[in-house]
């Protein structure tokens, strides 16, 4: 699921009603072992980008592994894969 889509169901206003304001504010993924990735807004919100983020839970069709979930952020585009958060216990909109 996009991480995006998961975001739309909090009241956070998108597209138009946040373009002038959309630069200042970011999303920020935290892990149980206290690890933690930034987005910006504009990368996930659609009237910006054609980026996608990804919320997971599930890989190849069965739940997500103790390792890695309940929840995994992925970046499919980011060259590496240091915002690919594990354990996801979190998303802070600031």
């Amino acid at each position: 699921m996009l991480l995006a889509d998961v975001l739309s169901k909090v009241d956070a206003p998108v597209g138009e009603q946040f373009r002038s304001t959309a630069a200042s504010h970011y999303v920020v993924a935290e892990a149980k072992d206290g690890y933690r990735a930034v987005f910006a807004w504009a990368e996930l919100d659609r009237s910006f980008t054609d980026r996608r983020i990804y919320l997971v839970t599930q890989r190849d069709g069965k739940p997500l592994s103790d390792r890695d979930g309940p929840f995994m952020t992925v970046a499919p585009d980011d060259k590496r894969a240091s915002r690919w958060v594990r354990n996801v216990t979190a998303l802070t909109i600031r």
